[in-house]
């Protein structure tokens, strides 16, 4: 590390890349969702779940506002879709003022299984926060949301 303008800088190394240590963090949770989703009987991706867990907070989105709050790009958000429309999970229809533009919502079986699937996504999340208080878990999250901030175009 050096300071260059009075900012701490870090060269980067592969051992303490953020990009490296994020990316195996997010792959770890997935994984780790899988497999409790799997053993409940309820074989979901990590990938569905995101998208069914941003539709049930934040209600019916476009293609594209679900490829920018999930940084997918629109092919993957497409395919995405598609899959949980043939499980019957969401529903997509044209915008009114744009008919270019799809409109995704889940549907009541969507939401149910957010209902169900929720606790198992806690119970993710817990585990892989074990052993660190409260504190110390509001500063990490605190941290994550200012270098989320920072990378923002």
């Amino acid at each position: 590390m050096y300071i260059c303008s009075e900012r701490l800088i870090m060269k980067y190394h592969f051992d303490t890349s953020l990009g490296r240590i994020s990316l195996q963090i997010s792959k770890a949770l997935g994984k780790s969702f899988e497999h409790k989703t799997i053993h409940e009987g309820f074989p979901l991706r990590a990938d569905q779940w995101t998208l069914v867990s941003l539709l049930y907070h934040k209600g019916a989105l476009t293609q594209k506002e679900i490829a920018d709050s999930l940084y997918m790009d629109k092919v993957a958000v497409s395919r995405l879709v598609e899959r949980m429309a043939v499980k019957g999970m969401v529903a997509r229809r044209p915008m009114s003022n744009d008919k270019r533009a799809r409109e995704v919502s889940l549907t009541p079986a969507g939401n149910r299984l957010y209902r169900k699937m929720e606790p198992l996504a806690t119970k993710t999340i817990a585990d892989a926060l074990d052993g660190l208080n409260e504190e110390t878990i509001s500063d990490f999250f605190s941290k994550l949301n200012h270098i989320r901030k920072n990378l923002q175009c």
